[in-house]
């Protein structure tokens, strides 16, 4: 195959790949995996126009922690013991929109973003960034409860400090999913 042949395919695989990724569904997954002593550290989170998921499968002592971040975010009212498993459930009009689920090495979290209010959305949404951190680092977080305002300035926009910059950017990107999801839903309601 000559070299004029070769880089028009490339070009055509690259532009139908662009167009499959235009045409098809808000929905994003990412997976992160590490090594442990015991097992291996695994989380996902899924997001697409009408629900958001998240999984994860980790070493047992990561569990009280996880546990911890729960049942402070959570509230105590919609938990359940069952056994060695806890689990949390919100229903409205009969429907259950958020469910939680933790077993001592796995947790599971759905939450069907048609029932839901955005308000309760970010809240899962930076939940589950918090607990995949967790998970796949098991560095301890502080959570401070999500006060609706207008976004904060960086602290110094100089700054070089890699911690900063992370946290800065873990901010913008949620900033830009909730922009992107509230223009889905305009658009459904538009549609509509």
């Amino acid at each position: 195959m000559d070299m004029k042949k070769l880089t028009m395919t490339l070009a055509l695989i690259a532009a139908i790949g662009a167009f499959a990724q235009s045409t098809s569904s808000s929905k994003s997954t990412s997976r992160t995996t590490t090594s442990g002593s015991t097992i291996s550290s695994e989380s996902s989170i899924t997001r697409s126009s009408d629900s958001y998921q998240f999984e994860a499968r980790f070493d047992e002592d990561k569990h009280s922690e996880v546990r911890r971040i729960l049942q402070e975010r959570l509230s105590p009212s919609y938990l359940t013991d069952v056994g060695s498993a806890y689990e949390w459930e919100r229903e409205v009009g009969g429907r259950t929109y958020f469910n939680c689920r933790l077993t001592e090495n796995k947790l599971r979290l759905s939450l069907n973003l048609e029932l839901s209010s955005d308000d309760f959305y970010d809240l899962i949404d930076e939940l589950g960034d918090d607990l995949r951190d967790i998970i796949q680092k098991h560095e301890t977080q502080t959570w401070t409860p999500m006060i609706p305002s207008s976004p904060s300035p960086p602290a110094n926009p100089n700054s070089t400090d890699p911690q900063l910059l992370d946290q800065e950017l873990r901010e913008a990107e949620r900033e830009l999913a909730r922009a992107q999801r509230n223009v889905e839903r305009l658009r459904k309601k538009k549609g509509n």
